[in-house]
């Protein structure tokens, strides 16, 4: 565990909390949707820096936090949780911006500041279309020829 002050339990300064945006401080109780307790793990954290949203989950089922719940907070279904669990990664900034918004974690601690949704606004939802649109294309491709590589 880690106190306010960024030192851990054995009494060594967490190396990452020199990488955190200074601005962004811990929640104070009650104002988030998970035990406030989380927010002092060094692995929550370091997964949260990461963008390990596995790592992530995995601290929140240390501290008692459900699939299910998980999943309501988010956004996501079980399912998608379950498979983030088991390793699936997460690069979209929309889908990180919406679990960092979620379970409450400042979206400076996980790099997501407010400088790229500004720069990519614009483009935001016809990239989206385009990324949309290209795995339509690939499972069309597939269904067509299942036993074909990459399918």
């Amino acid at each position: 565990m880690i106190d306010r002050d960024g030192n851990t339990s054995d009494g060594f300064e967490a190396p990452f909390v020199d990488n955190l945006d200074a601005t962004a401080e811990v929640p104070e109780p009650g104002t988030v949707p998970i035990p406030i307790e989380v927010f002092y793990d060094l692995a929550f954290l370091e997964a949260a820096a990461a963008r390990d949203i596995s790592g992530v989950y995995r601290a929140l089922q240390k501290a008692k936090v459900s699939q299910r719940h998980i999943a309501s907070l988010t956004g996501q279904s079980q399912s998608e949780v379950s498979e983030i669990l088991s390793g699936r990664i997460v690069h979209r900034y929309d889908v990180l911006a919406r679990i960092a918004d979620g379970l409450g974690i400042p979206r400076e601690w996980m790099g997501l500041g407010q400088r790229l949704p500004k720069l990519l606004g614009a483009f935001a939802a016809e990239y989206a279309a385009i990324e949309e649109e290209l795995f339509k294309r690939s499972q069309s491709k597939c269904s067509r020829s299942p036993g074909k590589k990459n399918c």
